[in-house]
């Protein structure tokens, strides 16, 4: 690829759409360290490096390397980060049930599975980001998107969108002296947001292991109860298709 390659803007969206997606997903402070392995300009935050990258986006092979890192790590974060993990020891559920799930998982073609229950082309690293595409998600039902078989692993990757209240300081420092004055001896004035984020659920049969992992996101803010909630019904959608 070079510098004037017809490619080289729908990659370097393709970059900013990455960032922008990670930006929902993953602390400022782990996103650093990915965004300098990239060798992509760090600045102050999510934005301002979305920003340096929309306006000095990469080229040829240092494109090519943006590409493969951030795609690697977010594809790695949508499987093991911002999650609650849920262990079932099929040891201790030694039942003909239990039985059969691993022989199941041990013999059957991931590949043909996924061709008949997976969502074709769905890719994580293009899930929508934006809140007005996010909401509409919101309360669906996690979609049972991708199979697939690694290690002696058997994984099923399900996807939605959760919304989350994010309190952040209001900068009171551009108001109207009239209107600071209200505040009396309150210096910081704190603002509650709704947020919707994507979501990345994963159900893991650990064949070797003789093992059931449920792993469900977990967003800032989002109270137990739901969460709870959250197990139940990705383990329905599962058995649905298991049983």
């Amino acid at each position: 690829m070079n510098a004037t390659s017809p490619t080289t803007p729908a990659a370097a969206n393709t970059i900013e759409h990455l960032l922008n997606l990670m930006a929902t997903r993953i602390s400022w402070g782990l996103g650093a360290k990915i965004v300098d392995r990239a060798n992509l300009h760090v600045s102050r935050g999510w934005r301002e490096t979305i920003a340096a990258a929309r306006s000095r986006p990469p080229v040829d092979r240092a494109l090519d390397h943006a590409l493969s890192v951030l795609g690697q790590a977010f594809g790695w974060h949508t499987f093991v980060g911002n999650k609650q993990v849920t262990w079932y020891d099929l040891n201790q559920l030694d039942t003909p049930a239990s039985a059969a799930l691993l022989n199941w998982a041990s013999t059957v073609d991931a590949a043909v599975l996924n061709g008949t229950y997976g969502v074709a082309g769905f890719d994580p690293l293009q899930a929508p980001y934006v809140e007005d595409h996010l909401r509409p998600l919101v309360g669906v039902p996690a979609r049972l998107v991708s199979i697939a078989r690694v290690d002696g692993r058997l994984y099923f990757q399900y996807f939605s969108a959760r919304s989350y209240s994010a309190r952040e300081s209001i900068d009171v420092s551009t108001w109207p002296e009239e209107q600071r004055a209200r505040l009396g001896d309150f210096y910081e004035v704190i603002g509650v947001k709704l947020r919707s984020i994507p979501c990345f659920d994963t159900i893991v049969i650990d064949v070797p292991a003789r093992r059931l992992e449920v792993r469900v996101d977990f967003a800032p803010g989002l109270r137990a109860d739901p969460q709870a909630i959250g197990v139940y019904a990705l383990l329905e959608s599962f058995n649905d298709l298991t049983m």
